[in-house]
């Protein structure tokens, strides 16, 4: 009986159709799906926060969906408070060490005084040499400036006694400064291997660059103004060398009681092709010359021929200088301007016109301008060599013994009235006849 039930049941299993087995499945994962709960369903948000969360990394400020689906903002990101790691304070240290060398470096060349005593030798020199430099421009006949003599010799009076407290001053207390600059560099050679050491070491080379600034200071105390009237007396010889030098190249000759005053690199820029040259002012004339080089051959736009032009363009009395006006033009905050400088003269002619302005390469307008009015009012006589004293010079410009200088006014030669006479003139010439009257 048994085994006719077993038979049965056998093949009633094989023989179902198979539409019969695929309800079975499909049955078999609907109710498998009915009996899982939706809670357990992961969603994207929990599927990354789950792997953020597994690889370790820091949570974000954005925000998430939580479970009942609204949006809740995570944590902020905490700074990392860990401690520095042992090569990043090797790195530190060896950073200062460096800048503590470099200053080291710095330092020494301070504590040597080097700087001090070679301007102390500069100053020896200059002062011994003021006697050479002035008897050479006053060997070339420039009479003026008569208080140069008296300057030097001053200066040479006091520089041996200033020299001696000077050296004094940098021998007794760079002895003292040698002795703590050793003692800072043996401690820097043990902050190379002791770290501990780099904030003293830090201190007291900042000790110490005050302590050689501070005898700096003291030294240049006893010296230094000394120091500046030197130079500034060598700086006003020198440009009276320069301005005789350029008065032997230039293409015009001097009167016989005729000197050079100043002389200057400019430019004319008032005409129209601005030419460049020297303006020459003497105890007589202002004279522009004009000094340039011009292109004669071209070659695709690019010059490869020049000559020099050198000729005076215009040249008047001193005395026919109606008006001086000085002006700075542009440039930034005194930077890159221009130092212009416009003269009015009382009369025109064909050379000269009735104003010009200049502008000047290597000097200042306003000393030009005071220049020229000394020179037109005749102060700059007081500043020959040998002329009487201020007190001397008024009394004999009131001797009544003294007869009038006779300025001619009339041509000898047809009787017409003969042109204007200013300062600075040695002869009219008559427009009527040609006829040459000279003046003195």
């Amino acid at each position: 009986m048994s085994d006719k039930k077993k038979s049965k049941t056998i093949s009633s299993k094989v023989g179902r159709p198979a539409s019969s087995k695929k309800s079975d499945i499909s049955s078999t994962k609907k109710s498998t799906s009915k009996k899982q709960p939706s809670s357990t369903r992961p969603t994207a948000s929990s599927s990354s926060s789950s792997t953020s969360r597994k690889v370790g990394s820091r949570p974000t400020v954005s925000s998430q969906i939580s479970s009942s689906g609204k949006a809740t903002a995570k944590a902020p990101i905490q700074a990392d408070t860990s401690a520095p790691t042992a090569s990043s304070l090797e790195e530190q240290r060896e950073l200062k060490l460096a800048n503590l060398n470099n200053r080291w470096a710095s330092v020494a060349g301070l504590v040597a005084l080097t700087a001090l005593f070679d301007r102390l030798n500069s100053v020896t020199d200059t002062v011994s040499d003021l006697d050479q430099k002035i008897a050479s421009v006053r060997s070339q006949g420039y009479p003026y400036d008569n208080n140069w003599e008296e300057r030097a010799v001053a200066l040479q009076e006091r520089w041996p006694r200033l020299h001696t407290e000077s050296s004094h001053l940098l021998e007794t207390e760079g002895s003292i400064l040698r002795r703590s600059s050793r003692d800072v560099e043996g401690l820097l050679d043990r902050a190379r291997r002791d770290y501990n050491l780099i904030d003293t070491v830090d201190s007291r080379l900042s000790a110490l660059e005050h302590q050689a600034n501070n005898i700096e200071q003291r030294a240049y105390g006893i010296f230094g103004s000394m120091e500046e009237e030197a130079n500034a007396l060598v700086y006003e010889v020198e440009k009276v060398r320069k301005m005789l030098d350029e008065l032997g190249k230039a293409t015009f000759s001097l009167y016989p009681d005729e000197h050079g005053v100043a002389t200057s690199k400019v430019t004319w820029v008032s005409d129209r092709e601005e030419p460049e040259g020297q303006l020459f002012l003497t105890d007589r004339r202002l004279i522009f010359e004009r000094r340039e080089k011009i292109a004669t051959k071209k070659v695709l736009f690019i010059t490869t021929e020049k000559k020099l032009v050198q000729e005076v363009m215009w040249e008047s009395p001193i005395g026919a200088v109606e008006e001086v006006e000085a002006e700075d033009k542009g440039g930034f905050i005194g930077i890159g301007g221009k130092e212009l400088l416009t003269l009015r003269f009382s009369e025109r002619t064909r050379e000269l016109p009735s104003d010009v302005t200049l502008e000047i390469k290597d000097s200042t307008n306003e000393e030009w301008s005071a220049l020229i009015r000394k020179v037109r009012s005749g102060q700059i006589d007081a500043e020959r060599v040998g002329a009487p004293a201020p007190e001397e010079a008024a009394t004999a410009a009131e001797a009544p013994d003294q007869a009038p200088k006779v300025i001619p006014t009339k041509c000898p030669g047809c009787g017409a009235q003969l042109p204007p006479v200013y300062k600075g003139m040695t002869q009219v010439i008559c427009d009527y006849c040609g006829t040459v009257v000279p003046l003195e």
